[in-house]
């Protein structure tokens, strides 16, 4: 491939050199082609680092499991179409010591964003900047609650599955140790009755 420099005559020009920019080829400072970081970033999508630079072994294009992460760090985020259903909960950058927020595209079940902390500030603030949100779901902590109540004040707030699961387990728990008798005793039927089959 061959590019043509332009040299700049004027002594208060402060960039001498000028080349020839060939933007469906390469980015300028690019050190690959566009077809084959798409290719990479299929790629690293598709299998991420270290399987992904196993395949690229294979493809005769060598590509260490850094640079494929990379390439995926400075992807452009695909287009997010209107959300209708969220999901908000947190997770752990550090189990124990530090927590942030995810939210989930529950009508596709994509991760939207993940939020650097744990607080109703910054749900809030989220939510304020995504109008048009109709239900979220969330845990029982009442941070959230919050959050979302300042940041989409008309949105129906629903519990998620694993957390109405657990509401169900502990109410069960709480039923059985207040009266271990009846459970004694319907333990005694079901096995009298299946004696008898």
């Amino acid at each position: 491939m061959r590019v043509r420099k332009f040299f700049c005559g004027n002594v208060t020009c402060h960039q001498r050199i000028f080349t020839e920019r060939l933007p469906d080829i390469a980015q300028p400072w690019a050190r690959r082609t566009l077809r084959l970081a798409q290719s990479l970033l299929a790629v690293g999508v598709a299998l991420g680092g270290r399987a992904g630079s196993r395949l690229t072994q294979r493809l005769q294009r060598p590509t260490p499991p850094a640079s494929l992460l990379r390439v995926l760090q400075h992807a452009p985020l695909p287009p997010t179409s209107t959300l209708h259903a969220l999901g908000v909960d947190d997770w752990a950058w550090r189990r124990g010591h530090y927590y942030g927020t995810i939210l989930v595209n529950l009508d596709s079940h994509g991760v939207v964003d993940l939020l650097p902390d744990r607080s109703s500030d910054a749900v809030a603030q989220w939510l304020a900047q995504h109008p048009g949100i109709a239900v979220v779901s969330r845990d029982r902590s009442s941070l959230y609650a919050g959050g979302i109540t300042q940041g989409a004040p008309h949105a129906v707030q629903v519990v998620d599955r694993f957390h109405l699961v657990s509401n169900l387990r502990e109410a069960l728990e709480a039923f059985f140790l207040a009266h271990p008798t009846l459970l004694k005793e319907a333990a005694a039927q079901t096995a009298q009755a299946l004696t008898r089959i």
